[in-house]
């Protein structure tokens, strides 16, 4: 609690002080209660002399909690038309750790952002990709992260370089853009992330079209520990009517002796999948792919209908592994700095019973109802 008074201190004095060029805030806040039978439950292995393989499900009924889903602090600064700098401070509830402050952002960027365009920068910066989810596909991250930040996948944020060209107008734009950018997200530590870009969009009026292709690869060129992915997302908004969608394609390298494990699962699954032999006795590599689909309308002005579903595969190898998640909500946005929403969400796992006496317990899904705000300033 002390942790997180601080943090909204440090908030209330970003806003005393937001008429000063630069500095901004933003706070994510969730309360959350979660509605399947079992609660938010884990998996646990509880071996008996009668049976030494037993796994069960241990669950908390009635389950509910307040959370910070993130709170950021930060002061961005222009030095001339063409260099600018900023920096901010991350916080965030974590389910085993607890509240976390990290630095999130410290960068500096050399652009033009005339018509033929250029875009340099460096240091600790935003995920691009994820940067172009939240913008076009999906700014709801009151209820839940972008599907590849969900999924573990991409991380918010890595220390590296990105370049960027191309050219834009009134009616749309063009580019391309590479980034090399350290991450240890799951490649493991030393490893590194190269990713090449191609963007491509139209704005006329009420009509918004705008597209992303982007190539990942993950890991060190010189070793097979590595992963490789392609994602691409479209969005088409027409007047109050918004539908999206991306898709991603990839594969990685499984040492020999490590548990296969992608994805956002229930606490404790990873250690269930290591005790029923889902790590290879030689070394491996998987495929995975996955996709998201978006839609929004806006029946009334300030209030919007939005709705997510995404479905990932983690391996062609299994059959008992696919995940998907149902996400309704309704926002009411106060202005362009305050939304509050109610979401119902429901995450579903391919049935798999765990070995033990009860046969039939089996991954359940896990259904939540979730009162969401997001405040930003300035």
């Amino acid at each position: 609690m002390l942790k997180k008074a601080m943090f909204f201190l440090a908030l209330a004095a970003a806003a005393l002080f937001q008429a000063r060029a630069g500095v901004y805030g933003e706070l994510l806040l969730d309360w959350e209660t979660f509605l399947n039978p079992a609660g938010k439950y884990e998996l646990v292995y509880a071996p008996t002399f009668a049976d030494p393989d037993n796994w069960e499900i241990k669950d908390n009924q009635g389950f509910n909690a307040f959370e910070i889903r993130r709170g950021l602090v930060g002061y961005r600064s222009r030095l001339n038309d063409y260099v600018a700098m900023g920096a901010a401070v991350l916080v965030e509830d974590q389910a085993q750790a607890g509240i976390e402050f990290r630095v999130d952002q410290a960068w500096v960027q050399v652009r033009r952002p005339e018509n033929l365009y250029y875009d340099f920068k460096m240091g600790l910066q935003l995920t691009p990709y994820l940067e172009w989810d939240r913008n076009y596909l999906w700014p709801y991250e009151m209820f839940e992260f972008p599907p590849l930040q969900f999924l573990g996948l991409l991380p918010r944020s890595q220390a590296g370089a990105l370049a960027g060209f191309g050219y834009k107008s009134e009616l749309g734009h063009i580019g391309v853009e590479a980034d090399y950018l350290a991450d240890d997200a799951l490649s493991g530590p030393d490893s590194n992330r190269f990713d090449a870009r191609f963007l491509a969009g139209a704005e006329v009026g009420e009509f918004l079209l705008d597209g992303i292709f982007n190539y990942t690869f993950r890991g060190k060129p010189e070793e097979r520990n590595r992963q490789e992915m392609v994602q691409a997302g479209l969005v088409c908004q027409v007047s109050r009517l918004k539908i999206g969608g991306e898709y991603f394609r990839g594969s990685g390298w499984i040492p020999a002796g490590e548990v296969y494990y992608l994805g956002n699962f229930p606490e404790g699954f990873k250690d269930f999948s290591l005790f029923v032999g889902r790590s290879f006795a030689t070394g491996k590599t998987i495929d995975f792919y996955g996709w998201s689909a978006t839609a929004s309308i806006q029946p009334v002005d300030r209030v919007f209908l939005v709705y997510r579903y995404d479905f990932f595969e983690p391996s062609a190898e299994f059959d008992d592994d696919q995940e998907n998640l149902n996400l309704g909500a309704l926002v009411y946005r106060v202005n362009d700095s305050l939304e509050f929403g109610a979401a119902f969400q429901r995450q579903d796992f391919a049935a798999r019973n765990l070995p033990g006496k009860d046969q039939d317990d089996e991954l359940e899904p896990l259904q939540t109802f979730v009162l969401g705000m997001t405040a930003r300033l300035p």
